[in-house]
């Protein structure tokens, strides 16, 4: 009964209140008219029927008011195409309504984690951080799979252990062409030196990393690979060789069905750069097409994913700010976290591509019988959610020094696992402060900080994301007691050089801000 009566009071209103462009189309048609019916009754009049003779006679007599009769037809023709475009703007008004509730919640994911892809080539989307969601299947699946295809292990750890060495200059001597890394750049900041591996080294490790294996046959003309050296206190290493490799990532984009209804999907318009190979990111198809997809049911709540790009993000950290984050449960001691973030990377030119791209620019799909069709933003490295699992384990503090710029030192207390200790450091020229951070996943106790054996500060705690600083003299020696206690047990066998790096370039990079 509501309905019915507010259908009528709907009606009632336009009679009473009707829309300007109304008034004004019925207005230049009356105006037409008028100005025609002279004419015609003119023409009336001086028609006429003989019955005798059956003769018709039609006469049209001369008129003065030609002229406005033809604007008066000009008038009728005017009125009657904007009536018809005014019907059209209102069916199209009616379908955009339709979908102004927003039908379709779309977002953009980037998996970067290998054995998350893995279950994602396999059909497994339990750990897709959407639930009630499928998976449409398509070239870029197919170019995932022959990357793992490729791959010997069932993780991969985008870095491999190298060789191990007494000192950074024994280093050079072997690698004199290597250099020393900015330490304050964000970059390579925690390695003490840096080259780039010649392509006969890297064909030793080929069969160790799919990835690396598929990049070599196609000759590619990136940068595949650099080699770091660092101090690994933690395993009392003077100095640890690790090749740092191009990670795998997978863009997908996640169409959910946010209405109270059952939606069918129709197809996808946008483009396709169609590839066998390896492409810089902003290489693309300029030639926008429909991409026919499957014409899935949507029920309400429920999503499709579509992978549109497998992602070969550059060797170099970058700067990550985060939006919102999500911890849940991962695989073994790992937790999963997914992150709304933002990605700055120098270029985007520095990020490949293999195999097919899609960017999709609208969706089509049917709601009521009706075919509506809603435009989407491109994949944006600045608006986007990303997951991927973390080991929940720390290493010690790090130390950072203050002075025209912020520059990465070292480790502290890296022999102080769950038991007090003491570290020391000499204050170079032009630092005027010094920063101690904790950065991964751990407490730190300070007992006591000591500059000339003075006591600076005693009994601080620092949880993962805190620092504490001080001020600093040129020339003056620094005493730290104290301990870290990891979130959970130090894994030793997996080279922590790149994660250490990202790490440390993020706080750099937050502190520059």
């Amino acid at each position: 009964m509501n309905q019915i009566f507010n259908i009528f009071i709907t009606k009632l209103n336009n009679i009473i209140n009707p829309k300007f462009q109304n008034v004004f189309i019925r207005s230049v048609f009356g105006i037409g008219v008028l100005l025609v019916a002279p004419k015609i009754l003119n023409i009336l009049a001086k028609f006429e029927l003989i019955t005798n003779d059956f003769i018709i006679k039609l006469e049209f007599l001369e008129s003065s008011d030609t002229t406005l009769s033809f604007i008066g037809v000009v008038f009728i023709l005017v009125s009657s195409w904007l009536f018809y475009n005014e019907r059209r703007m209102n069916h199209e008004y009616k379908i955009l309504s339709q979908s102004q509730d927003e039908d379709l919640i779309i977002n953009y994911y980037v998996c970067e984690n290998y054995e998350r892809l893995v279950e994602i080539n396999n059909g497994d989307l339990s750990g897709f951080p959407v639930q009630n969601a499928m998976i449409l299947k398509n070239s870029i699946m197919s170019s995932l799979n022959e990357i793992i295809a490729n791959h010997p292990d069932s993780y991969r750890n985008s870095n491999l252990y190298g060789d191990y060495y007494n000192s950074v200059e024994e280093y050079l001597e072997k690698y004199p062409e290597a250099s020393i890394p900015n330490r304050s750049d964000g970059n390579f900041s925690y390695f003490q030196v840096t080259r780039v591996p010649n392509k006969h080294e890297l064909t030793n490790l080929k069969d160790k990393d799919g990835l690396l294996k598929l990049m070599l046959e196609k000759n590619v003309e990136f940068p595949i690979s650099i080699a770091g050296g660092y101090e690994d206190a933690c395993a009392g290493i003077d100095l640890q060789e690790e090749f740092i490799l191009r990670k795998l990532w997978c863009s997908f984009i996640c169409i959910t069905n946010n209405s109270d209804k059952s939606l069918q999907l129709n197809s996808m318009t946008g483009n396709h750069l169609k590839s066998d190979s390896f492409k810089c990111f902003s290489t693309n198809s300029s030639k926008q097409e429909d991409i026919k997809i499957p014409n899935v049911m949507l029920k309400s709540g429920q999503s499709v994913i579509v992978p549109i790009c497998i992602l070969i993000p550059p060797l170099y950290s970058f700067k990550r700010d985060e939006i919102s984050s999500t911890r849940s449960e991962g695989l073994s001691d790992r937790i999963q976290i997914t992150n709304h973030e933002s990605i700055h990377l120098k270029s985007n030119e520095d990020c490949i591509v293999y195999g097919d791209r899609f960017s999709i620019r609208s969706i089509k799909y049917k709601k009521n019988k009706s075919l509506i069709e809603t435009t989407i933003r491109d994949f944006d490295f600045t608006n986007m959610f990303t997951y991927d699992l973390h080991w929940q384990c720390g290493s010690c503090p790090h130390l950072f020094f203050v002075g025209e710029n912020i520059s990465y030192k070292k480790e502290l207390l890296a022999d102080c696992q769950n038991s007090i200790g003491t570290d020391s450091f000499s204050i170079p020229p032009k630092v005027s402060s010094v920063v101690i951070a904790e950065i991964e996943d751990e407490i730190t106790h300070i007992s006591s900080i000591k500059m000339n054996d003075v006591i600076v500060a005693k009994d601080l705690v620092l949880k993962n994301g805190e620092h504490f600083s001080f001020e600093a003299k040129a020339g003056a020696e620094v005493i730290i007691t104290g301990y870290y206690v990891p979130d959970s047990e130090v894994i030793y066998n997996i080279p922590q050089g790149i994660k250490r790096n990202e790490l440390v370039s993020n706080s750099l990079q937050s502190y520059q801000q």
